[in-house]
């Protein structure tokens, strides 16, 4: 799973597991991951520009795109942070879920919608590794258990050595 120091420290992470050929790929085409921005994006979400303007669902009149979650505000200009590796056991995490009443910006209606969200370690993770820090890129270094960024709430109880 990938996160930064807040989600290791949370065990909550914002994003589905990746397997590894697919977190390597991320780390090398996502400029946040792999350490090339100083800064997140300080400009509008999709769903607030003009690509936002028309909805890919033909059945739907909302007339756009929404912002899956309105009340989730972004980063707009905040310093980026390390992002961090976590290796896992398979179902070593709960998919995260909820549901949300989301109005429509354009006309009003509204829409309950089942967000999925990512995940939450149910067990300790078997590693982490450290992939990026804004400035040095990527460096992709394994920490010890004892340099994890990672509170009580990440189960660090029976930590592997």
């Amino acid at each position: 799973m990938f996160g930064g120091p807040n989600q290791l420290a949370a065990g909550h992470f914002d994003e589905p597991p990746l397997c590894v050929a697919c977190a390597v790929y991320a780390s090398h085409a996502c400029p946040m991951v792999a350490g090339r921005q100083a800064h997140y994006a300080d400009r509008d979400r999709i769903s607030e520009g003009h690509r936002g303007k028309t909805c890919p669902d033909p059945d739907c009149h909302c007339g756009g795109w929404t912002a899956t979650d309105p009340d989730i505000a972004g980063h707009p200009d905040d310093p980026a942070h390390p992002w961090y590796a976590v290796y896992i056991n398979p179902g070593a995490y709960a998919v995260t879920v909820y549901r949300k009443i989301v109005r429509c910006a354009d006309k009003g209606c509204e829409h309950e919608r089942l967000i999925v969200n990512g995940g939450k370690l149910t067990a300790p993770p078997l590693k982490v590794v450290l992939v990026s820090t804004p400035g040095e890129g990527r460096v992709w270094r394994r920490l010890a258990p004892e340099d994890w960024p990672i509170g009580e709430t990440t189960c660090r109880v029976g930590v592997p050595s």
